[in-house]
């Protein structure tokens, strides 16, 4: 149903090369896997419909493959978007104790593939975005050296900030924000913080403009109630 909903494709084997080669491994599911991967992807299946088709489909992603034992540059990931080719890599066991985490992950790897498209470079530094934060504010040295456990929970360190991932580069920043409006018992503590954060509350109303001018224009504010419920 996702397949001909969204016009990409599914698998679980005969994974595709990525285009950084060797520096991303991972295995193959087996037999074994088959009930944690049921689980997953009916957890992805409530996540991806929460997304406009014609949304999706500009991205131009491809294929989604669902994989264990997922790595880049020997580093353990939970995920992997290879934008360039189009393929969204997500481990099925990364995280397994935790169903909001997981849900985290699908939309914040979707997030950059998203910036890819739509801005050119996953990695874009948007001046509009930077000039957001509070005057003098430097982010860290990527995400993929912000790894510590600390990183991840919704603990909203300093105004603008939903967690401290977020602070270690702009394009993280975007990608947890935009995860936590998908989620709703993450976005409902996002808007409490927002009430009294001005820069979180403009960083919130950046990405739905970005999304609905972009994107698609039923990312309105019915679309958002809607998937608050």
């Amino acid at each position: 149903a996702l397949q001909t909903k969204f016009g990409i494709e599914f698998s679980t084997v005969n994974i595709p090369a990525s285009t950084w080669g060797d520096s991303v491994n991972s295995k193959t599911l087996e037999d074994s896997d088959l009930p944690s991967l049921n689980r997953f992807v009916r957890l992805f299946n409530q996540e991806f419909n929460k997304y406009p088709p014609a949304f999706v489909k500009q991205t131009k992603l491809r294929s989604v493959v669902f994989v264990k034992n997922l790595t880049v540059f020997s580093q353990k990931r939970s995920a992997m978007p290879d934008y360039f080719k189009e393929v969204l890599y997500l481990d099925i066991y990364v995280g397994d104790y935790d169903s909001t985490y997981q849900k985290h992950i699908i939309h914040h790897e979707f997030y950059h593939m998203v910036e890819q498209e739509f801005n050119g470079n996953a990695y874009f530094k948007d001046p509009a975005w930077s000039a957001l934060n509070a005057p003098g504010f430097q982010y860290g040295t990527g995400g993929k050296n912000a790894r510590g456990s600390n990183m991840y929970p919704l603990t909203h360190p300093e105004d603008g900030f939903v967690n401290l991932y977020s602070t270690s580069g702009l394009e993280e920043d975007k990608a947890e924000l935009f995860a936590t409006l998908f989620i709703p018992e993450e976005a409902s503590r996002v808007n409490s913080w927002a009430r009294d954060d001005f820069i979180l509350r403009n960083k919130v109303g950046f990405l739905k403009t970005f999304l609905r001018d972009k994107g698609d224009a039923t990312f309105d504010d019915a679309f958002w109630v809607s998937i608050s419920r």
